[in-house]
């Protein structure tokens, strides 16, 4: 429900010419992740990732690039 909270139409995002159009650019995240294991590159379980890789396309899709991970 978190998400359905910041993707709102005509606020976070709208719809142009090509398709949606991120209306919140320009802000810095910084979100706290935490899970059971080691997914990072290279490891045994890195295609198990899914939580940063979907919260990297939610805010990408609302035009927020510059995310930090701790």
């Amino acid at each position: 429900s978190w998400i359905d909270r910041i993707l709102i139409a005509g606020k976070t995002f709208g719809y142009g010419e090509t398709g949606p159009v991120g209306l919140a650019g320009g802000k810095r995240v910084i979100i706290a992740l935490t899970r059971g294991g080691i997914y990072s590159e290279g490891s045994h379980f890195a295609a198990a990732e899914h939580g940063e890789t979907l919260l990297r396309s939610i805010f990408g899709f609302i035009g927020i690039t510059d995310l930090e991970f701790v």
